[in-house]
């Protein structure tokens, strides 16, 4: 306001100067519970409003007293202010080094890149599928988006003239929220405020043009056109923007069955270990770079950071990932977390992962194995373009009838969905969810969801799960809406099975399963022993809570005359997911049956068995 020569009212200064001291008070039993920190309560937040009051009071004296020092600087008033600016900003990015990334961090905010961008409330507002829209202005403000950024630039044009001190703070207001509403949609909540103030001056505006006040102070002198085009627009205003808000009230966005009911099961299923008893109590915090020291024995639960709260709240279990985008990891830093336990492609490098973790249980769920995939595999390589390597080609439906996979859709074809190529299946989130943890040494399923409600709808149809997932998708497409997700789930496993299922040897269940699945971790029985064939090959039925039966599988290589092998199955589970058939050992015409005890699961017992 200084800069531009705009007046202000003395109050204004001391109740800029009584806010900050304000909220310096508030902050203050917090400052000092951790080190300094931008993202943490912490001394720097504290000085940082001690230092606002002191520049705003210095402004005010500044201003007041300008004209009795004038005299000694040379430069003007302006050119004064830029220059002590500069110099603040040099002092307190000395003082206070967190500031300059309290900086990028806010420009990281309406900039975001890499791993961010698979956030949906991260994404860029205006941009949909890679071109610029006002699409999401009308679905999320109506058409007061529409009135009250003209609006906005009037303002503009009214501080340019009147140099008012309240309009402009109106206009930087309005013109704050707009560049971050540019940079993230998630920023729409706060930007609905101006689109309704903004929007509500347009019609005052409006209605002092068309002289529709006069109709209301009942003159004489009025014009018919400009009521009724007043009214007009005000109709367009409030109709259009009421209609949405009340279509968009009446339902939101909330867990669902499947979700839930796997949280209580594990709540209810798993070590408790004095979680219960210690979730509602205060304690202190700790150094938030040290692990906290607990009372009892802990361990973690990991799953993508978009269940991290379900999993605290109605699990009661500590989550790895969070929504605060807490415990995800990479690749390219060696971060531990869940996009590189989820995206690792082998069982070892998710094990270290998990030993640094102290991970106990793995959530997965539909959504992870589909359409989130991209997201982890962007956050685990860095940047969203790496994460295409893990796709290749389009499932498609010939004339004839029969699938078909290629980088092009022929003509007459019907293009079913994008399919990921043999890297997706390596990794450890298609072995989790698409092969149900088959192969694995030291994880097993305990607990599987129902499918989703939308896939026991299809099911009624009465055709196989292939032909019912195909007839879906393309009814859907006629209203222009992706696959569901149990359908993807039958495309990846129909894609496997024309292409890798030969290399990999691990059969699937071409259907849709549950849309919520939980493993534990557990050190596994040994089995070992002599062997003279070249592999040996394990194989066991497993049966789960809802009564699905697929095949384990596993096949090691025999060195030297003996082999070794991990199996995480025991037959006298304490959970509802076991085995109903021995494992079964071949190599090559020596074929064996063993049944395992749970005890030599969970201490990672031995067990000889020669093949000879």
């Amino acid at each position: 306001a200084l800069l531009l020569k705009i007046k202000i009212p003395e109050n204004a200064y001391k109740l800029a100067v009584l806010y900050f001291i304000f909220s310096a008070l508030v902050f203050l039993p917090f400052a000092f519970k951790g080190p300094s920190d931008p993202a943490l309560y912490s001394p720097m937040q504290l000085s940082m409003l001690i230092f606002y009051a002191i520049a705003v009071a210095f402004l005010w004296q500044f201003d007041a007293r300008f004209e009795r020092i004038a005299k000694y600087i040379r430069i003007g008033k302006e050119n004064t202010l830029l220059l002590l600016a500069i110099a603040g900003l040099f002092v307190i990015s000395t003082i206070f080094p967190q500031f300059s990334i309290t900086v990028g961090t806010v420009t990281g905010y309406l900039q975001p890149k890499g791993g961010a961008l698979t956030i949906g409330e991260v994404q860029p507002f205006f941009i949909q599928y890679g071109e610029f829209t006002l699409a999401p202005a009308y679905y999320h403000f109506g058409t007061a988006f529409f009135f009250a950024v003209p609006m906005v630039a009037y303002l503009a044009f009214r501080v340019y003239r009147k140099r008012d001190v309240c309009d402009l703070t109106m206009l930087l207001w309005a013109i704050a929220l707009l560049i971050a509403l540019a940079g993230q949609n998630r920023f729409a909540y706060y930007f609905a405020a101006v689109s309704a103030i903004f929007a509500g001056l347009a019609m005052d505006k409006v209605f002092e043009i068309m002289h529709f006040y006069r109709l209301i102070s009942r003159e004489k002198k009025i014009s018919a056109l400009r009521i009724s085009l007043a009214i007009l627009l005000a109709f367009l205003l409030i109709y259009p923007t009421y209609s949405l808000a009340e279509a968009q009230s009446r339902g939101v966005g909330a867990i669902n069955k499947q979700w839930f009911e796997a949280m209580v099961w594990l709540r209810e299923n798993t070590p408790e270990n004095g979680y219960e008893d210690y979730y509602y109590q205060l304690y202190a915090p700790g150094n938030p770079r040290e692990k906290y020291s607990y009372p009892f024995e802990t361990y973690g639960v990991i799953s993508w950071w978009d269940y991290g709260h379900w999993i605290l709240a109605i699990g009661k279990r500590m989550a790895i990932a969070n929504p605060f985008q807490q415990g995800i990891g990479n690749f390219y830093d060696e971060i531990p977390g869940a996009a590189p336990f989820f995206v690792g492609r082998n069982e070892s490098y998710a094990e270290k992962i998990a030993e640094a973790l102290n991970v106990r249980y793995v959530v997965t769920d539909i959504e992870m194995a589909t359409g989130k995939f991209y997201a982890m595999a962007t956050w685990a390589e860095g940047d969203l373009p790496l994460a295409y390597k893990y796709y290749d080609g389009i499932l498609y439906l010939t004339p004839q009838g029969k699938l078909s996979i290629g980088y092009d859709v022929p003509f007459g074809s019907i293009g079913l969905t994008r399919i990921p190529n043999e890297l997706y299946y390596e990794t450890m989130a298609a072995r989790f969810h698409i092969f149900d943890g088959s192969g694995l040494k030291h994880y097993r399923l305990v607990y599987e969801s129902e499918p989703s409600d939308e896939w026991k709808f299809y099911q009624s149809i009465g055709t196989s799960p292939l032909e019912i997932a195909i007839y879906e998708t393309i009814q859907r497409a006629k209203f222009g809406v992706p696959p569901s997700l149990c359908a993807g789930e039958i495309f990846i496993k129909a894609a496997y099975t024309m292409l890798y299922q030969k290399n990999f040897g691990l059969t699937v269940d071409l259907n849709a399963t549950g849309y919520v699945k939980i493993f534990e971790r557990v050190k596994g029985a040994v089995v070992k022993g002599k062997a003279n064939a070249e592999f040996v090959e394990v194989t066991a039925k497993i049966k789960t809570n809802q009564g699905r039966i697929f095949e384990y599988y596993q096949k090691v290589e025999v060195k030297n005359g003996e082999y070794e092998v991990v199996l995480p199955y025991s037959h006298d589970s304490r959970y509802e997911v076991r085995p109903v058939t021995p494992y079964v050992f071949k190599s090559g015409e020596v074929v064996k049956e063993l049944t395992v005890e749970e005890e030599k699961v969970i201490k990672g017992e031995v067990i000889v068995l020669d093949l000879v």
